[in-house]
């Protein structure tokens, strides 16, 4: 069914509802029946229904997408997801999204990187310098001025760090991968400003980032934050310095951290930011 080097690799998801090992072979997550009725909460026959049709209908080939018809790839999880998510709790609809974002960086992270040494290259000539002196940057003017622009790369930004945070927290390393995902977090409410052409206050705090929000974009996101998060203007609260506050753990006795309310609230801003910024990539 799968290559010798085929590899088992643990999911854990956020909210500690879906626990259970994936297979990786030729370049895809594997995932069974029944781990999709765990991750959705959809009915086993729901999920049978659903895998049925998109075959019958060839939106993916049985061939490919399909091991033995016992395992399948996450397009075909996508596929169950996209067909399923109006009749799916938030909760539900963003583990599972969690799981395909997680499972993206894994096939991507298992390929031959062609990327520069530091992640990044500028192209010779552009008139751009090997410094990190923000003053010299903006002294030339190396600065991004178009609103839209600034909105797509604090998105791209902000999804970079996501994932990161994703792969840091299925190895346990839940201080770091706080700080990534606070970062991310206040990425994607900074692209949702800028989107709207409205200038981020320079503030790492996320509450007063969601306040300046406009009125239709924030009530949208308070109402799902309300249904998923418990007392969640207390916890905007505890999670508004999260960043600040994470990178400096080193200096404190005794801490905790609400990781699982970051996570749903950043999962929850990025839908949002998605939906507005990059529409066609919908699944």
């Amino acid at each position: 069914m799968f290559n010798d080097n085929a590899k088992i690799v643990p999911f854990l998801s956020i909210d500690r509802v879906a626990n259970f090992n994936v297979t990786f072979d030729d370049g895809n997550v594997w995932i069974s029946k029944e781990q999709i009725t765990t991750l959705t909460q959809l009915s086993g026959d729901k999920v049978e229904r659903n895998i049925a049709r998109i075959f019958s209908k060839k939106e993916h080939d049985v061939n490919i997408a399909s091991r033995c018809s016992a395992y399948y790839n996450t397009d075909v999880l996508a596929s169950i997801i996209e067909r399923s998510k109006d009749n799916m709790r938030d909760c539900d609809l963003i583990r599972s999204r969690q799981f395909l974002s997680w499972a993206k960086q894994l096939a991507k992270s298992n390929q031959n990187s062609t990327r520069p040494a530091h992640g990044f290259s500028i192209p010779i000539g552009m008139g751009a310098p090997f410094s990190n002196d923000i003053s010299l940057h903006n002294k030339i003017g190396n600065i991004k001025i178009d609103n839209f622009q600034l909105a797509k790369s604090a998105y791209e930004s902000a999804c970079e760090f996501y994932e990161s945070a994703m792969i840091l927290m299925q190895h346990m390393k839940c201080d770091v991968s706080y700080v990534n995902m606070a970062f991310s977090c206040e990425l994607y409410l900074k692209s949702i400003l800028y989107y709207y052409e409205i200038t981020p206050p320079r503030t790492h705090a996320l509450k007063l980032l969601f306040s300046q929000l406009p009125s239709g974009i924030h009530d949208q996101i308070l109402t799902k934050a309300n249904l998923i998060i418990k007392y969640f203007d207390t916890v905007l609260d505890e999670i508004n310095s999260a960043f600040e506050f994470a990178r400096y753990l080193h200096i404190r006795i005794n801490v905790t951290l609400n990781v699982k309310d970051l996570f749903v609230f950043t999962a929850i801003v990025y839908e949002t930011a998605k939906q507005l910024i990059m529409p066609e990539h919908q699944n």
